[in-house]
């Protein structure tokens, strides 16, 4: 009787690469918000693939020519070349335009992002230990759900 011969192990999947989609109105993505800092940080400190370059359209953040502009990105990143082994984190416009695209292709992981809650988690860990949506009445400020770094759920 033959032994069943054993599979070879398999390799564990690559780290995605990471695609920031902005919110509309960034002219200079790597100068808007938070979008360089968060790249400089998976990048240096992580050594993790980011891809942060500027979207065509960027005062309509217009569906027809984000997602095509999106793949394309995921085209010539992805990990592994492996359109589909990506994170897109999506802000505002961005986090919209994440979902569009996950309809439509498959993905590794969507983070969706608020300028408020990315600061919180690009600060140093005491700094914070909680985040919290902007509002005109801190009474009415409601706390947001404190996740880890971006970088540990990658």
């Amino acid at each position: 009787m033959k032994s069943a011969s054993t599979p070879p192990p398999s390799s564990p999947p690559s780290p995605p690469t990471v695609i920031i989609c902005p919110g509309n109105g960034c002219g200079n993505i790597r100068r808007s918000n938070w979008y360089g800092l968060l790249h400089d940080k998976l990048v240096n400190d992580h050594n993790i693939e980011c891809v942060c370059e500027n979207f065509p359209d960027p005062l309509h953040a217009r569906r027809e020519k984000w997602v095509p502009h999106m793949r394309a990105v995921a085209e010539k990143h992805g990990a592994d070349s492996d359109p589909d082994n990506v994170v897109l984190i999506g802000h505002s416009s961005g986090a919209q335009a994440s979902l569009r695209y996950a309809e439509l292709y498959p993905v590794r992981g969507v983070v969706l992002e608020d300028n408020v809650a990315i600061a919180a988690r690009l600060a140093p860990p005491h700094a914070c230990t909680k985040s919290y949506l902007t509002s005109t009445n801190p009474q009415t400020a409601v706390p947001t759900h404190h996740s880890p770094p971006i970088h540990e759920i990658l």
